[in-house]
């Protein structure tokens, strides 16, 4: 799919479709992370998470902040939200995966651990 999309790219825009081909391991590197946390990846991005809750309070809003004031405003209570999200439990999804994503880190930077907890390279 990457692949038909690069072509896509490479007919009007090639050095941007060459820039693309280049970063494709980069862009990909999610579908490494078992499928069952793979959605919750893209959540953990904070700004996308702030822009998501101004435009849901815009739209609640009649679709504009009426003065740079309520943008203010509601700028600080999305902070706030997001905040607060992080206090709450942890996902149960991403909790149940935390032992065969915590092996994928050992393995992908060759990590060991001794009888006393240590951590080696090798």
């Amino acid at each position: 799919m990457y692949e038909k999309l690069l072509e896509i790219i490479n007919k009007t825009k090639p050095d941007y479709g060459k820039y693309l081909s280049k970063l494709k391991e980069n862009y990909l590197n999610f579908l490494k992370y078992p499928e069952e946390i793979r959605r919750y990846i893209y959540t953990t991005n904070i700004v996308e998470s702030l822009n998501a809750g101004l435009e849901r309070m815009r739209y609640e809003s009649g679709g504009y902040f009426g003065s740079r004031k309520m943008l203010e405003i509601n700028l600080f209570v999305q902070l706030i939200n997001i905040h607060d999200n992080w206090l709450k439990k942890p996902n149960p999804v991403l909790k149940g995966k935390s032992y065969e994503l915590k092996q994928l880190f050992n393995l992908r930077f060759n990590l060991t651990y001794d009888v006393g907890g240590d951590i080696h390279n090798f």
